[in-house]
């Protein structure tokens, strides 16, 4: 019987989408835009100018029609199993505290008694059974980038995920998304082109007041994930950087440093700083590089990727030269694997180049995720029931936690080896102040 009102019910969710969209699509513009050789300048800028008009009609169209299908965005929900399993107790522990008063039954109870979570509620669980996760109180947030040189092999989607899977664990995380495209953003904020303002983003932070990154940081649905989100405006920060007042600034420092220095005041908040980067070697992306203690590489194993990655890491050897970075750990992800003789070919090329640095988990491709982005802009953590088969939704689901596990472990690493050597140093040496030291302070300003 539950099968079948589920049934029904999707049955008439899918018939209003299609009714909802049929009144948004059947629509026509008056001005008709032909194609046509240009004459004038004049002309180009007109016809910019109308494709910019339409773009913003046709998100501002999107929006309303996302916000009746989907409404706002919510955050998800866990059953009492699932719950269990990220606090880290049984699920006989959970109810046995609830009925002793420990802890609060959660808001939303299914018409079956089946008991569903917020990470909200699951968050005031790990307080109350005093098992939050956290790193050790002298250490500093790890900072965990998401770095290539090419576009497409999946940057975004796993600083999302990794994102994601620190908070769902309870850890307190800051995701920057420093992709002028705010691929990232559009995870926690519909159409963001008609929400934000232009310096919403990290911009000021890194041209003209470190401390204005502090004033643009904004909770998320996601309860324990704040964003720092990205704007067009970011596409400038690499004009804006190679300008001539620009390069050694008496008080923001050299321009490679300066996301360094921005992130600086806030590490005590977090445990882990996220940084999605834009598909190129600019300036953004070298001050990704230069403030992470973890970098990720993200690498599809194709031909043409394999020719990117290799400009990638020696840019990347090249700032390391230069004294700029302060990388702990390095690690090549292989990722959207494909099954096929070819994929087995270039993934042995891989290894035989990138030996040890090799995550052991990797990311096959999987519809699942094809279908919870292209839905609504959503990660297989932001989804309760799977889109396709229960099968696939938890094969997306495995790979992608053993990928994070590994990636969260070297974050773990860091933080132990901080807190022994503190056992061992003064707490002067401790690695914010080795990095933040007048010495430093003092290089790092020329």
């Amino acid at each position: 019987m539950d099968i079948l009102q589920a049934k029904i019910e999707k049955y008439k969710f899918c018939l209003q989408n299609r009714l909802i969209r049929k009144k948004f699509y059947n629509f026509e513009y008056s001005k008709e835009i032909t194609m046509s050789t240009i004459a004038t300048q004049q002309e180009l800028t007109r016809l910019c100018g109308l494709i910019c008009e339409r773009d913003a009609e046709e998100r501002r169209k999107q929006s309303t029609l996302f916000q009746r299908i989907h409404g706002e965005r919510e955050p998800p929900r866990l059953r009492i199993s699932q719950a269990a399993k990220l606090i880290g107790v049984a699920p006989s522990t959970l109810r046995y505290n609830e009925r002793q008063g420990i802890i609060q039954s959660p808001e939303n109870v299914m018409p079956n008694g089946e008991r569903v979570y917020t990470l909200r509620e699951i968050n005031e669980i790990r307080k109350q059974l005093q098992r939050e996760p956290r790193r050790p109180g002298a250490s500093a947030a790890a900072v965990v980038s998401f770095s290539q040189q090419k576009g497409g092999v999946g940057k975004s989607t796993h600083a999302l995920h990794f994102a994601q899977y620190a908070a769902r664990r309870g850890y307190r995380v800051l995701l920057i998304d420093l992709e002028p495209q705010g691929t990232i953003t559009t995870a926690f904020i519909r159409f963001p082109d008609l929400v934000l303002h232009d310096d919403a983003d990290a911009y000021q932070a890194l041209v003209a007041d470190p401390n204005a990154l502090q004033t643009r940081i904004r909770k998320t649905h996601w309860d324990g994930l704040d964003l720092l989100p990205a704007t067009p405006e970011l596409n400038y920060i690499d004009w804006e950087l190679a300008q001539p007042d620009q390069a050694d600034h008496p008080e923001l420092g050299r321009p490679v440093y300066r996301l360094r220095q921005a992130i600086h005041p806030v590490r005590s908040l977090y445990d882990l700083i996220v940084l999605d980067t834009p598909p190129s070697m600019g300036m953004l992306a070298a001050n990704a590089l230069s403030a992470a203690d973890i970098v990720i590489s993200p690498l599809v194993p194709h031909r043409f990727d394999l020719a990117s990655s290799a400009i990638f890491f020696r840019q990347l050897g090249r700032l390391a030269q230069g004294g700029a970075t302060r990388i702990q750990r390095l690690g090549v992800l292989i990722t959207r694997i494909d099954p096929g003789r070819d994929v087995e070919n270039h993934i042995g090329i891989i290894e035989r180049i990138y030996g040890g640095i090799i995550l052991q988990a990797r990311m096959g491709t999987t519809a699942e995720l094809e279908k919870a982005s292209a839905d609504d802009f959503a990660s297989i953590y932001d989804i309760s029931q799977p889109r396709g088969s229960r099968e696939t939704y938890n094969r997306a689901i495995n790979m992608m936690d053993a990928v994070n596990a590994q990636i969260l472990s070297y974050a773990t690493e860091i933080w132990d080896r901080e807190a022994m050597s503190l056992l061992q140093e003064p707490l002067a040496n401790s690695r914010d102040q080795r990095i933040w030291g007048k010495s430093q302070e003092d290089s790092l300003n020329g």
